[in-house]
């Protein structure tokens, strides 16, 4: 962690960072079937400021030389879609009746939503 020392002028900055998917290149997968698939949304935002300098309320206090302050702030803002596949159990794996190559498949994978294909 730095801080910046106190100075007898203000001093600030400030900055902010964009990303969205109108800046970013397709994925193969989307491009690869038929019809094309677009972009997913992606909206990624970074922004901060700083502000430094003397502590001075006129006519009461000058702290030139004595008393300083320092501020920061910082923000982020990030939305994103999740695209994968989920699958619903068919008739007869709701009545329990289960393929061996299923079984033999699940025990060897994640059990994650976004991994179990359909047989």
């Amino acid at each position: 962690m730095t801080t910046k020392s106190g100075t007898n002028e203000f001093h600030g900055s400030g900055q902010f960072r964009l990303r969205n998917e109108a800046l970013n290149a397709n994925r193969f997968e989307y491009n690869a079937g038929q019809p094309y698939t677009s972009r997913p949304p992606f909206k990624q935002q970074g922004y901060s400021a700083t502000l430094g300098g003397p502590i001075w309320l006129p006519g009461m206090y000058n702290g030139k030389d004595r008393s300083f302050y320092f501020l920061s702030y910082e923000g982020f803002r990030f939305n994103q879609a999740l695209d994968c596949f989920r699958t619903v159990p068919t008739e007869r794996e709701r009545r329990g009746i289960f393929p061996k190559a299923w079984r033999r498949s699940a025990r060897s994978s994640s059990l994650s939503p976004c991994s179990i294909r359909s047989l």
